[in-house]
């Protein structure tokens, strides 16, 4: 996950998204019906670029976008909350190959 706190990140990310896809800004700009010019805008962080757009960009790229708000408490899972992984592993080969001994 990714924190984005300002347009030339959300930009950043889409030109990497479309770069590893092997998409030219053309061919971005095709799949949402927009102008070149508006992807080069977009990565490069252009603040006025519309927003409908900046998430059917995210959305062709299949970048989820989740919004955090910072007022409201978070759960974090405490160390003991979270598993041993040894203890999953057993358990899982009781589940599948049945109990273990005699």
């Amino acid at each position: 996950m990714q924190l984005i706190r300002s347009p030339i990140e959300i930009g950043q990310l889409i030109r990497s998204r479309r770069e590893a896809r092997g998409l030219s800004q053309a061919d971005l700009a095709k799949k949402l019906g927009a102008s070149r010019k508006w992807v080069i805008e977009a990565e490069g962080g252009k603040t006025t670029a519309e927003i409908g757009r900046i998430l059917r960009a995210l959305n062709a790229l299949d970048i989820q976008l989740f919004v955090l708000d910072e007022n409201e408490p978070q759960t974090v899972a405490s160390a003991d909350d979270i598993p041993d992984v040894l203890d999953v592993l057993a358990a899982y080969g009781r589940k599948k190959n049945g109990p273990i001994g005699p």
